[in-house]
């Protein structure tokens, strides 16, 4: 999670998950689905504004989905990008992050290995 530096010095543990600017959750193939919902509607109902899913595992292929504007228990909007392509951060970050080097899936003879 991203906290604003003035929340950090305050020295308050654990901060508070309402006090995030952005949550970035990794999916494995087994907690893919928990951070597509489960995650999803617990950080949007912890009004954090930003929460970053980053899914080699999305039914469509390897994507980066970024949720925005939380309110009443949900993201209001959403952008996917598949990994190679850049996803914006709006402000505070105001940057654009590059997906390209995200990890890809191991196929299944790469996992035997």
């Amino acid at each position: 999670m991203s906290y604003p530096k003035e929340v950090l010095r305050r020295g308050e543990l654990p901060v508070p998950a309402e006090e995030a600017l952005l949550a970035v959750e990794i999916t494995s193939r087994g907690n893919a689905e928990t951070d597509r919902t489960e995650e999803l509607r617990g950080y949007a109902n912890a009004a954090v504004p930003l929460y970053l899913l980053v899914d080699s595992w999305h039914p469509n292929g390897a994507a980066a989905t970024l949720f925005e504007n939380s309110g009443n228990g949900t993201y209001q909007r959403h952008t996917t990008v598949p990994f190679g392509k850049p996803i914006a951060l709006p402000e505070p970050f105001d940057l654009e992050l590059d997906t390209s080097e995200f990890p890809l899936p191991a196929t299944a003879a790469e996992e035997d290995d």
